[in-house]
């Protein structure tokens, strides 16, 4: 089994990713994949993250929301990917925004919605780009598309 933090950082499944808290599990094109890490396609840009889908049958995506970043400009590097967004809805919750922000995908197209926290403040409707930081995202097995859950008002 593991321990919480362990099942946490590194779940097997989908239903152990939201199980352990807030997680965005996406739909990828794979491009590459090595013995521990694959090169994956979404919207418009290429990330790697952790795993392999060769003894997987269905591969999902997987970032928790606390990885992922939020700024007004685009800043692309080695060690991480920019994506355009915008805010969809936000709650406060005392120490940290709860984003939900739709990723436009290279043609502008919103394809994807995800969950983003952050300690800065935007208003909805404000585009903005998401920094995906290299290997944050981890292949889980599953069936189901990107999941919000905990969006209060």
């Amino acid at each position: 089994m593991g321990t919480p933090q362990e099942l946490f950082d590194h779940p097997q499944t989908v239903f152990a990713a939201h199980f352990m808290g807030a997680a965005n599990v996406i739909e990828a094109e794979f491009r590459e994949s090595a013995e521990n890490f694959s090169m994956i396609q979404w919207s418009g840009a290429t990330l790697h993250v952790h795993g392999s889908p060769a003894h997987m049958q269905q591969p999902m995506v997987l970032f928790r929301p606390s990885s992922l970043r939020l700024s007004y400009e685009a800043t692309p590097s080695s060690l991480h990917s920019s994506l355009p967004c915008i805010i969809q809805a936000r709650a406060y919750h005392g120490f940290t925004w709860q984003y939900r922000v739709q990723v436009k995908d290279a043609t502008g197209q919103l394809p994807q919605t995800v969950e983003v926290w952050s300690a800065d403040e935007f208003a909805i409707g404000t585009q903005l780009f998401l920094h995906v930081p290299a290997e944050s995202g981890r292949l889980v097995e599953g069936g189901e598309t990107a999941k919000l859950t905990h969006l209060g008002g």
